[in-house]
């Protein structure tokens, strides 16, 4: 029986040693490999960023020297109601047009939007003829700030006296009321 009791000691000595120091070694070992491995994949990632973005960097460097004051114009940073409304009464002007009743609305600028961008909603009434209002419409189009024809409506003359001064029926003038929509970063 005495030569049961050292083996037995030694067992139980090298049991607690592993519960004691070995396993929180073991665990701990194998905690820093998992986080080695997740940094590593960082690491991995951060690296095809840099890439990614070098690529970028050599792309922008293409670009024409003005680009940046181009870009603000298509598509600036806020826009002002008021110099809106000016400037397309001064495309209306140019054909010969005055807008009347213009109404302004900006969809809310809520930075958990997931949109880049805030959307002005513009409209108002115009009375010419239809070839004086498609030159408008171009003049509009042509424009470099970007905006979007969301609604077209027109009324004709109810008049019957209105209308007979007229002899050519394509200089009739109509009530067109048109609704655009711009666009401004946050």
């Amino acid at each position: 029986m005495k030569r049961f009791i050292a083996p037995i000691f030694f067992m139980i000595v090298s049991s607690l040693v592993y519960i004691s120091y070995i396993e929180p070694t073991y665990v701990s070992i194998n905690n820093l490999r998992a986080k080695k491995a997740v940094l590593e994949e960082y690491i991995v990632k951060a690296n095809e960023a840099k890439i990614n973005i070098d690529k970028l960097a050599k792309i922008e460097e293409s670009f024409p020297p003005n680009y940046i004051v181009r870009l603000r114009t298509l598509l600036p940073d806020t826009i002002d109601s008021t110099r809106l409304i000016v400037d397309v009464n001064a495309f209306a002007l140019l054909d010969g047009l005055h807008i009347s009743t213009p109404a302004i609305a900006v969809s809310s600028g809520d930075k958990r939007s997931s949109l880049p961008y805030v959307k002005h909603t513009i409209s108002f009434s115009v009375k010419a003829p239809y070839a004086t209002f498609r030159t408008f419409v171009s003049d509009l189009e042509h424009n470099l700030s970007l905006r979007d024809t969301s609604a077209l409506e027109f009324s004709s003359q109810e008049k019957d006296d209105e209308v007979a001064k007229y002899r050519n029926p394509e200089l009739i003038p109509h009530i067109y009321n048109l609704t655009l929509i711009t666009y401004s970063l946050h």
